[in-house]
Order: C-alpha cells, then structure tokens, then sequence
C-alpha cells in the first residue's frame, strides 16, 4: 500500500504526545520504495518519535524509525526557543508517497 503525507502527519500527531512537525519529506528508493523524513521541531521529539515508533506495526508493516545525523543547517526552521530540530527517517514495507 502508498503512504502518504497524511498518514505519517497522522502516525506522529501530537494528540498522541508527539512533538510538533515541522515538515515530512518523502523520497524515491530503489523501485518499488520509499523513505521519509519527519522533520521535528525539536531533537527530543525526533528522539521519542523514533523510541515509541521504531518496529511499530502500521498497516501490517513494521516500520524502521531511525534518528538522521547531521541537521537541516543554521536557517530559520532549525531553531525554535533554543532546541536544535530533530530529524527521524522512517521506512518500512510501504511505498510511500
């Protein structure tokens, strides 16, 4: 099955105790796949994203959450009230879009 953007807005909404979205990514893999990036407002967000999310079973998939090195740069999204935005890539057996 697609995922798309809404599915994973909902997937890590913060009714469910999730940080705030900055914004979702989703990139081509090889044929047949995808990944996304989940772009958190803060690192601790990203970090729990991917604690709670990581093996989660969605739609008869296990998802792979993991935590992206790195961050998006010294822009103005990076930042908010002093926390350095997380990033978590999230895969899995779905073709994403």
């Amino acid at each position: 099955d697609d995922v798309r953007n809404r599915d994973l807005q909902y997937l890590f909404r913060e009714a469910a105790g999730f940080g705030r979205i900055d914004r979702i990514d989703i990139k081509n893999g090889p044929p047949g796949t995808s990944y996304a990036f989940v772009h958190f407002c803060t690192a601790s967000a990203a970090a729990d994203a991917r604690h709670r999310r990581d093996g989660f079973m969605f739609e008869g998939e296990l998802l792979r959450v993991e935590l992206k090195e790195g961050n998006s740069g010294p822009g103005p999204r990076a930042r908010e009230g002093g926390a350095q935005m997380g990033h978590t890539w999230v895969g899995g057996g779905h073709r994403l879009r």
